[in-house]
């Protein structure tokens, strides 16, 4: 049994055989998807994403942002060692911002 999942106009349709088997609203796919336990979410979201994204997705990002944005705070920060924020005061900031969530 083949399922086929088209989105048309925000629609989600599920088909078999070329007939439809349910057919509903981007808001209200995403609303069921959160009413399912959390590990069954998760399953569901990384399947979604993997039939979106290319295998090689992160690699290709993390690359991409290494050549741009990281490579220009490096060179800016070697062009003006003064801009350098102390370790402990990076870390207390990220703790603070931590605490602040729960």
């Amino acid at each position: 049994m083949s399922h086929t999942v088209r989105w048309m106009l925000g629609y989600c349709r599920l088909s078999q055989a070329g007939r439809t088997l349910v057919s509903v609203s981007a808001s209200e796919f995403y609303e069921a998807g959160m009413s399912l336990p959390p590990d069954v979410r998760k399953d569901v979201a990384l399947r979604l994403l993997e039939s979106v994204e290319s295998e090689n997705a992160f690699e290709t990002t993390a690359e991409n942002w290494l050549r741009t944005e990281a490579a220009a705070a490096h060179d800016a920060l070697k062009a003006d060692p003064t801009r350098a924020i102390p370790a402990d005061h990076v870390r207390a900031e990220l703790e603070a911002k931590w605490a602040a969530r729960t």
